[in-house]
Order: structure tokens, then sequence, then C-alpha cells
């Protein structure tokens, strides 16, 4: 995978039409960690989950024979090894974390966001070289569309938090049942080609100029663009490299 500067991208921003889009990524792209992660720790170690929440996490372990006896946080450990072991899959974790806020308002939502990003640091952890080509999309006139597997409220809230406003946001919806979350999600999880799905269903058929990932399941997303752009890629978008010839290496600032 060759590599292509800053400069390079930008100057592929100023041939663009003007109905093109950039889509982005935010965990591992736009930010270094993962803010779902993040929002489940925040749940595990220290918010605690809502009845309604707890119920439905023990039902999900039970139903992959993994062990949902014991505390919240020993349930969610037991999760995570699952997954870790490839006894659980990785989007249906991804789809936990997302609507472990069930039993929970708006409103309690965002008190247990505020109380994450006074502790996580999060402009600390920007990458400047995905920061730098969304502002100067911008600044062209440009449409940047972040798409995201973490949760909806969590990508809104850690968006505004580093002043980063897009277009649109594509992530993890929950459902909502009475005026409070629901133990499901609403979507399909944007996740592989689920992403793909959720751009599209955003912007409709506009030119994908470039699009930011990180991760083997960015691919999809990825390969729509003229320019695809792996940033600080990880081991899963390195191996699969290969099925995107067009696919350059983001040099880092």
């Amino acid at each position: 995978m060759n590599t292509i500067s800053v400069s390079d991208v930008l100057a592929a921003l100023d041939r663009a039409p003007r109905e093109a889009v950039v889509a982005f990524d935010c965990d591992g792209t736009l930010w270094s960690g993962d803010v779902g992660e993040d929002w489940f720790v925040e749940l595990v170690e220290r918010a605690g989950f809502h009845e309604r929440a707890s119920r439905a996490m023990r039902d999900e372990a039970r139903a992959h024979e993994i062990n949902a006896d014991g505390s919240d946080r020993a349930v969610a450990e037991a999760l995570l090894d699952a997954m870790n072991r490839g006894r659980y899959e990785e989007h249906r974790l991804y789809e936990l974390m997302a609507w472990a806020g069930a039993g929970r308002t708006d409103a309690e939502v965002s008190s247990v966001l505020d109380a994450m990003l006074a502790r996580v640091g999060l402009a600390s952890r920007l990458h400047g070289e995905t920061l730098a080509i969304l502002r100067a999309a911008e600044a062209r006139g440009l449409r940047t569309v972040a798409v995201s597997a973490s949760p909806l409220a969590v990508i809104e809230a850690c968006l505004r938090h580093v002043s980063v406003v897009p277009a649109a946001v594509c992530a993890a919806t929950q459902a909502v049942e009475d005026g409070v979350l629901a133990p499901r999600l609403a979507e399909p999880l944007p996740y592989r080609e689920g992403k793909v799905r959720a751009l599209r269903a955003a912007v409709g058929d506009a030119p994908v100029v470039a699009a930011l990932g990180d991760s083997g399941f960015d691919l999809e997303m990825l390969a729509l663009a003229s320019v695809p752009l792996a940033v600080r890629p990880k081991k899963g978008l390195r191996d699969r490299a290969v099925e995107l010839q067009s696919l350059r290496e983001l040099e880092v600032v």
C-alpha cells in the first residue's frame, strides 16, 4: 500500500465536483481509540446499567452460551472475552454497546456522556491529518459524512465536543419506546457493507471523492471513493488492502 500526503488529498478535493462528499469513520480515524468502548466502560465502571439493559445483556449472553452469572461488569467482561476468543461475533458486541443505555431517557444519556467526555480527553486524541482533510472539505463547500458503528448519541456528542460538524452522521441508532431507549437498534448496524448502505441512504448517488477509515470493516465504504484513504491502518485493513488496489495510506502529520 503506497502512501499519500495531505496536500495531495487536498488537490483531489480541489478537482472534485461540488456535489461530492467526503466520508469518514470516527474511531481510530478521526481520533484514537473507540468512543463506543469509552461509553461502555463509563456504564460498566461508573454509571451502571438500567435494569432493562442488564436483563437484555444477560439474555444475550445466555443465548450465546456465555456465563451470565455475577455482576453486570462480570457479564460484560465475559462477553468481551468471548469475542476475543472468537466465540461471539464482533458486530454483535458493537450492537450491544450501542443499546447498553437501554432504560435511560435522552437527558440521562446526555448526563452520562458529559461525564465520559470530561474523563477521556478526546481533543488530545484527534488525528491531525484527518482533521485537516475534513476542514479543507468544508472550506471547499463539500459535504462531509461521518459513518460509524458506535452509538449515534455518542458519536454526535463527541463530534460536537471537538467542533466537527458533518452534513450527516450515520451511526448505530437505538430504538426508543415510551420515551426511553430500548435494548435493540432501530436500524441495521453501519458495519462492513452496512456502512455503504448507511452512506448511500444519507447522500444518495452523490460521488464520494474521498473516504477515510482505519479498520478492515471500513474497506467496503473506502471502495466507494475516488481517493480511498487508510488512516493509521490496523492490521485488519492492511490485510485486506490487496482487495482495493487504489487504497493509499495517509501520511501522519
